[in-house]
């Protein structure tokens, strides 16, 4: 099952490249000079996961998990939309990805796991 069948509402949409990257890179810094802080999203987030699981939800969240073959990426942690309830991630629901959008994300692996690993782990 892919997430347009998983999330009924869902619509690809068109993004210039790196535009939603650009995006989401900035939506933190706003969030602060509004606020102050992003730590309400953060205990939101997790309440919202937390709840998905209690309540054995099947919700369609953005979650960190281990990959081992989406994409081509194997060995590190991405955030990427998966199907979560009582047992936690159920399963990573893919997505359509252009080529270009593909390689962003095996380079962002890449930087995940040089990080990672620069850190002693």
């Amino acid at each position: 099952m892919d997430i347009a069948h998983a999330v009924p509402f869902y619509a690809p949409v068109s993004v210039k490249p790196g535009g939603l990257a650009d995006a989401a890179g900035e939506s933190a810094y706003e969030i602060i000079r509004r606020k102050g802080a992003t730590n309400f999203a953060i205990a939101a987030a997790l309440t919202r996961i937390i709840e998905a699981v209690v309540r054995d939800q099947a919700s369609v969240l953005t979650v960190s998990t281990l990959v081992d073959g989406h994409y081509g990426i194997h060995g590190v942690c991405l955030s990427l939309p998966a199907i979560v309830d009582r047992s936690g991630i159920r399963r990573v629901l893919p997505i359509p990805l252009s080529e270009e959008e593909v390689g962003g994300l095996r380079r962002s692996a890449d930087a995940v796991r040089d990080a990672v690993s620069h850190a002693g782990f």
